[in-house]
């Protein structure tokens, strides 16, 4: 990620950061359950307040592409992310998949996927893209 681009994110997550006494921000790993509770893609979720981005941010050392910063962010706002240069986008089955693997407490269980993830993973898409697009709202 080019650097101005990253301090933008930056700025952008401690403008909308906010300190809760349980959190640390960013995480490295989310629970399991937690993850499930969170993640599940409903179209219309209930009980559901927090936005989670898994983040990983790649680099180059010795001519080979290495993890340089990594963990999760909490509740930070997808416009001002997206405006700062950052790709955001709603999770397919390979991310939830990767995102279970690389960022979860997952004590060697694999990602059980539930119904309907692809078809709200492609709903929520289109109601990102609303969102990202109308700025005015």
């Amino acid at each position: 990620m080019h650097l101005q681009v990253w301090r933008k994110v930056t700025e952008a997550w401690r403008e909308g950061y906010t300190l809760k006494p349980w959190s640390r921000n960013p995480m490295e790993r989310l629970y399991h359950d937690y993850f499930y509770f969170h993640f599940y893609n409903l179209p219309t979720p209930k009980h559901r307040n927090g936005c989670y981005i898994c983040y990983q941010v790649e680099g180059t050392k010795n001519h080979s592409r290495m993890p340089l910063l990594r963990g999760v962010f909490e509740n930070q706002g997808l416009r001002k992310l997206h405006d700062a240069g950052v790709h955001v986008a709603i999770m397919s089955y390979y991310e939830f998949k990767h995102c279970l693997n690389d960022f979860v407490f997952h004590q060697g269980r694999s990602f059980c996927p539930w119904n309907d993830l692809n078809k709200n993973s492609k709903n929520l898409s289109n109601t990102l893209e609303d969102i990202l697009r109308n700025q005015e709202d």
